[in-house]
């Protein structure tokens, strides 16, 4: 009830915002992303933007439909670099990902090996085991998930730009500017101002307490 709370609450304090769907062949694809050590205590953040696709769009990283699941959740160790914080997003995400595969292919959408896309070349070589970082035997060993998955060829973990990874917007807090520019492929806004997810603040803090919706 208060993610509920929270989404009418959003949607009281923003009604102009909207997400449109594209038409697609129901191609799962996925963007990840983490931030190394942006929390209290050492900890780091993973995201992800999960969305549809088509099939001649599956190595196209310019096309972005609307999200169908979006992450953004503390990684619950602490990890020692980067490239970690980046491999255990892209097991998140692929943990996610099993769940969207089985009901896609249940409502009858085949599904090819998932891309999953990573701006950590480094996160890369781990997925595939090309290359080991040092002190690589403290990495917790469920990260290695996706190891499993790619060999089983459920998904394939692929290079994308950091300046073109759409998950960065849900890891860190990004420059206005960025932030501008990356909310217009998650949510259509109407307008954008520097204040526009600012000014009503205590309108929705009052609807999530409330859970006045009307």
């Amino acid at each position: 009830m208060k993610k509920v709370a929270r989404m009418m609450g959003y949607v009281r304090a923003f009604p102009d915002n909207f997400t449109k769907y594209h038409k697609s062949d129901m191609i799962l694809k996925i963007q990840s992303d983490a931030s190394f050590n942006s929390r209290c205590k050492g900890k780091s953040v993973q995201g992800g933007i999960h969305y549809l696709t088509n099939h001649d769009k599956i190595h196209d990283n310019d096309y972005i439909n609307a999200p169908i699941n979006c992450i953004c959740s503390q990684i619950n160790v602490v990890v020692l670099s980067a490239a970690e914080a980046e491999y255990a997003a892209v097991s998140k995400n692929a943990r996610e990902g099993i769940y969207e595969r089985q009901i896609l292919e249940a409502m009858g959408y085949s599904q090819p090996a998932t891309t999953i896309l990573t701006d950590n070349e480094v996160a890369i070589g781990l997925t595939y085991d090309t290359l080991k970082q040092n002190a690589s035997k403290s990495i917790d060993i469920r990260f290695h998930f996706i190891r499993d998955r790619v060999r089983q060829k459920q998904f394939t973990v692929n290079f994308i730009e950091g300046v073109n990874n759409l998950a960065d917007f849900f890891t860190k807090s990004l420059p206005d500017a960025k932030f501008k520019e990356l909310i217009h492929k998650i949510v259509k806004v109407p307008f954008i101002s520097t204040d526009h997810f600012q000014r009503n603040k205590s309108n929705r803090s009052n609807i999530y307490r409330n859970n006045k919706f009307n």
